[in-house]
């Protein structure tokens, strides 16, 4: 069963298991300059992506000074990443020129598409495809031919989010999801009360409904079988590439959900402690013995369902966590400061 889920970067639409550095502990901290700072998990490196189109990869050891000096830079025109299920991450100008990017082979402009780069969202497929959309089109999906550089077919329907998996992809736009056959660019069949999706395979896809239950849909015909009940508010989840997918949300609790069985609970684990909660809790990854790496505002924790009642602390800081990465078994921190800044901090064997 091919699996797949929602991710800003091709590693986390692809589940993967990460090796987290034992023990961990904070190495080094910069403070970075530039608009629209972002971390960037490409081809198994890190890179820093900022708004004005510079690319950084994060090299071993602490960085020198805010303009990362010694690393390898390369340049983008000034843009914005969008994730691929296959092939290498979308990337669209502010122009609105959509191509792909690779540090090996550099940016490979493939279509302009005649408004602003902050109106188009996309997904890369395999095949040299690219799933667009944007509410500024009469037809607001169209799937690209990046080997003609032309339109295939297009759906006028609004799709501010799409993810695809074998042959379907799916739309997900205001509390209501939407199947769309890929080769022939047909509405297969709508779902409404969705408020995420959580994972996609060749035959099936998993929704949060809005009561909070997870529930099966059937992609050929939308048919839809309820599981179980996940953490409160709209929990972030993540998936294992055996199927197990890990939701996490307020108050502090884990759920671990076989897909195959969405009725089966695995685990259920709820922080039993007093510490406070700052802000709502993220599922970050999934590490080799089946452990959970959570973020809240403030601080990474460890979550162990099924061997255990507590959650371990990593690592908590005064500043507010935007993103967490991990790579080559380091985590990067990105966290805005009380000053303004923006803060990257590495943690790993010391």
């Amino acid at each position: 069963m091919a699996l797949a889920q929602p991710g800003a970067w091709a590693e986390a639409i692809r589940p993967s298991l990460v090796e987290l550095p034992a023990p961990t502990a904070w190495r080094w901290s910069a403070r970075l300059q530039g608009p629209g700072v972002r971390l960037a998990p490409i081809d198994g490196s890190m890179f820093i992506a900022r708004g004005d189109g510079r690319l950084v990869e994060l090299g071993d050891g602490e960085p020198d000074g805010p303009e990362l000096a010694g690393w390898r830079s390369l340049g983008l025109p000034a843009g914005g990443f969008r994730p691929a299920g296959a092939g290498d991450p979308v990337f669209i100008t502010e122009a609105g020129e959509v191509g792909r990017f690779s540090p090996a082979s550099g940016w490979r402009p493939i279509w302009k598409g005649g408004i602003p780069g902050s109106g188009i969202d996309a997904f890369g497929l395999d095949g040299e495809r690219i799933l667009l959309s944007s509410s500024e089109w009469a037809d607001g999906v169209r799937l690209l031919d990046e080997r003609a550089g032309e339109i295939s077919w297009s759906l006028p329907t609004d799709a501010p989010w799409l993810l695809a998996a074998g042959g379907v992809a799916l739309a997900l736009r205001r509390g209501e999801v939407e199947a769309i056959h890929l080769t022939a660019g047909r509405s297969l069949w709508r779902h409404p009360g969705v408020s995420a999706v959580a994972a996609l395979s060749d035959a099936a896809a998993w929704i949060v409904s809005a009561g909070g239950q997870l529930v099966e849909l059937d992609l050929a015909t939308g048919a839809s079988r309820a599981g179980v009940r996940l953490p409160g508010g709209v929990p972030s989840t993540r998936l294992a590439p055996n199927g197990h997918l890990y939701a996490v949300g307020r108050p502090l609790e884990v759920v671990e959900v076989a897909l195959a069985d969405p009725g089966m609970v695995l685990a259920r684990l709820a922080d039993g402690s007093s510490r406070p909660l700052r802000g709502t809790p993220h599922a970050v990854a999934i590490t080799s013995d089946r452990r959970l790496l959570i973020t809240t505002a403030d601080t990474l924790l460890l979550a162990s369902p099924g061997r255990g009642d507590e959650l371990s602390e990593l690592w908590r800081t005064d500043d507010l966590i935007v993103e967490v990465h991990v790579c080559r078994s380091s985590i990067y921190v990105l966290a805005d400061t009380a000053a303004g800044e923006t803060a990257l901090s590495c943690l790993g064997s010391v």
